[in-house]
């Protein structure tokens, strides 16, 4: 099985080589292709400066699979799709979506794989994180985004691309039609529960 990360890293220098060493570490182990895309969100831009070098120049000390830095701000699934294209064309079975804040420890990343493994007959996965709210030491559950896509449904669909910031279609090539992941077979993970 091959997986395919996609992390999402933006103004986030101290916390950029948290997130992303995990997954290194464990690169060839658990054969994962990975993918970063960096870029300010339009919905952001007014909000906060477009200079994010520090940010850079912690994503320059990784062999990244696939890179793409937007220039411009611009919307999220568009930042994203630019790097999913190319983790499609690597053939990878799954895609992960990791932001830059979310840290994950080597154990949780494992179980992860495992638990993917032991449910082939789900296309999509969504993940319950230990969500900081205000301060380190208050968490709230209930936050339970999608994570996890299967390249190629059990309805023989293909990932098509993202459409909203987390959220994916399907195509139907046979059909010419588009589906959201949602009309999917989903299994919600509850008892990994990394930091978001």
């Amino acid at each position: 099985m091959k997986i395919g990360i996609l992390a999402c890293i933006y103004d986030l220098p101290d916390l950029a080589a948290k997130c992303l060493d995990p997954w290194f570490k464990l690169k060839d182990e658990l054969n994962l292709i990975i993918g970063c895309c960096h870029g300010q969100f339009k919905e952001y831009a007014e909000f906060s400066s477009k200079d994010d070098s520090a940010t850079l120049n912690v994503l320059k000390n990784y062999t990244f699979d696939c890179f793409y830095q937007s220039v411009e701000p611009d919307l999220e699934h568009k930042i994203r799709d630019v790097v999913l294209q190319e983790l499609l064309e690597k053939e990878v079975d799954y895609v992960v979506l990791l932001d830059g804040d979310e840290i994950w420890t080597e154990d949780q990343i494992r179980s992860l794989v495992q638990t993917v493994k032991k449910n082939p007959l789900y296309d999509w996965f969504s993940i319950e994180y230990k969500n900081l709210t205000f301060t380190e030491n208050l968490y709230t559950l209930g936050f339970c985004p999608p994570r996890v896509f299967k390249k190629t449904s059990l309805s023989n669909k293909k990932m098509h691309g993202f459409y909203w910031d987390n959220d994916v279609y399907y195509e139907d090539a046979q059909a010419g039609t588009l589906t959201s992941y949602k009309l999917l077979s989903e299994k919600q993970i509850k008892n990994i529960l990394p930091l978001h």
